[in-house]
């Protein structure tokens, strides 16, 4: 049956509109998309404006308590200076890459977290590229730590003075950052970290050094109910007192400089870091200490200097040591571990590694042929 030309006339107008209707329909479908993908880039500019307003109040009020820092620091210098204090080389480089410090003006404040090389060897430059062996090592061993369940124990890299790292699903990490979260998991599986979670007592922790101030940020973000006591090198204070100031902007700071020793831990729970030269580490009284915190400082004293830092914490009472060992510490580990059992019962913690498939099938895999940090875990002894 033939199809009328009145017939064929109609099918085809009724195509021509139907064709016209849909080059309507995406023509605003596109005007939809392009108006969605603009005003995505104008809340993504109005988010990095507002981050980057943001990040320069940070730096502009990280400059003033610089400022007031600095000369708490110089007086903890001199008391170093009159108590003697044997430096030892590691510790003299670091004093001396520090130096530039004490002279900074406010774009190197604003830039502060480029300035811890000297006191965690960790350097802005080596994140450059995001093809590089550093950045391929580091999102496997975070990829490893966030499969095993560390997850709510990771803590990113601060965007705030300058801070640096690789980035993955919007969260900025890089070596210390890495380190931090295993040192936390290391705390996890040595039974240390459940008392922080459940219960509402505030603690005092106290890490010995202190570095820059990074793990101290790490913990103190996780467990804030925490006062946290950091002893070390004055100079490390020109970091690490105005870097989690920065951080926690209403924390409450306490100098050894701000009173007399013997009010330096009055009403201790109102404080959130306090900060005391290690000249003053071996007489200062604080009411209690529960946890101990040895991120690789000791494997840079004299065995005299351990002790005596081993030895504080002991007659404070403080129920738990911890000890960080990085690879290159395979001598000093030793005197460390024999000090430290001089006090505490010692418990090494296995550091969370990753198994992989060997090329020769039917071989026993091999843990990954990296270096890892070890960690150490000591308890109280009744008597030492």
């Amino acid at each position: 049956m033939s199809t009328s030309k009145a017939e064929r006339d109609r099918l085809r107008l009724q195509r021509r509109e139907e064709l016209v209707a849909r080059r309507v329909e995406l023509k605003a479908a596109k005007r939809q998309a392009d108006d969605e993908r603009a005003a995505r880039k104008q809340e993504e500019r109005a988010r990095l404006e507002s981050e980057r307003l943001a990040l320069d109040a940070i730096a502009e009020k990280a400059y003033e308590d610089y400022l007031v820092v600095r000369e708490g620091v110089r007086r903890m210098r001199e008391c170093e200076d009159r108590n003697g204090v044997a430096y030892t080389d590691h510790e003299r480089r670091a004093i001396e890459g520090l130096a530039p410090l004490w002279t900074a003006n406010a774009e190197m404040i604003a830039q502060l977290r480029r300035w811890c090389e000297p006191l965690s060897g960790v350097r802005a430059a080596d994140y450059a590229s995001e093809s590089s062996e550093l950045a391929t090592r580091l999102k496997r061993e975070l990829s490893m730590l966030r499969r095993q369940g560390a997850h709510d124990l990771f803590v990113q890299e601060s965007r705030a003075l300058g801070g640096f790292g690789f980035e993955k699903h919007g969260e900025l990490y890089n070596e210390d950052t890495l380190l931090f979260c295993k040192t936390l998991v290391a705390l996890h599986d040595g039974a240390l970290v459940q008392p922080y979670r459940a219960s509402d007592e505030r603690r005092l922790v106290w890490e010995i050094g202190g570095g820059w101030g990074g793990f101290a940020c790490q913990f103190k973000t996780l467990f804030p109910n925490v006062t946290y006591l950091i002893t070390g090198l004055p100079d490390a204070f020109l970091v690490s007192a105005v870097y989690v100031q920065a951080l926690f902007p209403d924390a409450r700071c306490r100098l050894f400089t701000d009173m007399p020793p013997a009010d330096l831990f009055q009403q201790w729970k109102e404080i959130d870091f306090i900060f005391v030269p290690e000249s003053a580490a071996t007489t200062m009284q604080p009411p209690r200490v529960d946890l101990a915190l040895d991120l690789s400082t000791l494997c840079q004293m004299s065995v005299d200097r351990m002790r005596a830092h081993v030895r504080r914490a002991f007659d404070l009472r403080c129920r738990y040591w911890y000890s960080l060992f990085r690879p290159d510490a395979s001598a000093a580990e030793s005197a460390v571990c024999d000090v430290v059992n001089e006090c505490y019962w010692p418990h090494p913690i296995p550091a969370r590694r990753e198994r992989w498939a060997p090329a020769v099938m039917g071989v026993e895999p091999e843990p990954r042929p990296d270096t890892e940090a070890a960690h150490l875990v000591g308890w109280r002894r009744v008597c030492a």
